[in-house]
């Protein structure tokens, strides 16, 4: 905005922040069984099911993650870890969890359309990224209704529904994120996953509420000037 509007940007009244909004039609349908879900997966009835969804890109720092996978695992025979998502690193780590004995535990999905559907199935979202601009994924979890783990790397501008996003260093060794993620698994969520769709459905995300916003600014009355 400097570069555009000059260093006093931010005096002028008109300006405003529109936020990248996101169609959260698909979070209001219910998967009619989580049980049939998870059988189509391969996971059983009584997992506990740590989600991620994301491209196998260095960003998202897959690595790390099968590292907290395995100390997970290691702690609770209940525990898999459902992988969404494709990309150049992928094959890499498959070899990985293969090699850490984790072929049972971690499930590979590749590209998939109902990823509303598996976030709802998820128990667990973990994002434990090098980095993120607006880690869009997060908004999605929330829609969900499940608590994240989340490393700090990631702004704190994508905290909708309170109590849900749960922040780590990455400096933290893979243990202690393994500690976090299965002490989320007894903790009561703060709210019910209906009362956290509704908060993000009422928020700026939202991109209904964001087209409504821009009819406004284009019609004139939301006091910005014509």
């Amino acid at each position: 905005a400097g570069s555009l509007f000059g260093p006093d940007w931010r005096k002028d009244p008109r300006w405003r922040v529109f936020y990248c909004a996101i169609d959260l039609k698909p979070f209001k349908t219910r998967p009619a069984s989580f049980a049939a879900l998870k059988a189509s997966l391969g996971l059983p009835a009584e997992a506990f099911v740590v989600g991620h969804v994301g491209r196998f890109f260095e960003q998202k720092n897959h690595r790390f993650l099968i590292d907290i996978a395995a100390e997970a695992a290691r702690r609770d025979p209940q525990v898999y870890f459902l992988l969404v998502g494709d990309g150049p690193l992928r094959p890499e780590i498959e070899q990985r969890v293969a090699a850490a004995g984790l072929a049972g535990r971690v499930i590979f999905t590749g590209v998939r359309q109902d990823v509303p559907q598996l976030m709802q199935m998820m128990d667990v979202f973990l994002l434990p990224s090098l980095y993120e601009g607006l880690a869009l994924v997060t908004i999605e979890a929330q829609a969900a209704g499940m608590p994240m783990l989340l490393s700090d790397t990631i702004t704190p501008e994508t905290q909708i529904v309170a109590g849900l996003p749960h922040f780590m260093a990455l400096t933290q060794p893979a243990t202690a994120w393994a500690e976090k993620l299965l002490s989320l698994r007894a903790a009561p969520l703060p709210v019910s996953r209906e009362q956290a769709l509704a908060t993000v459905l009422d928020s700026p995300f939202n991109i209904e509420v964001s087209v409504k916003d821009l009819e406004q600014v284009y019609r004139g009355d939301a006091h910005l000037g014509s």
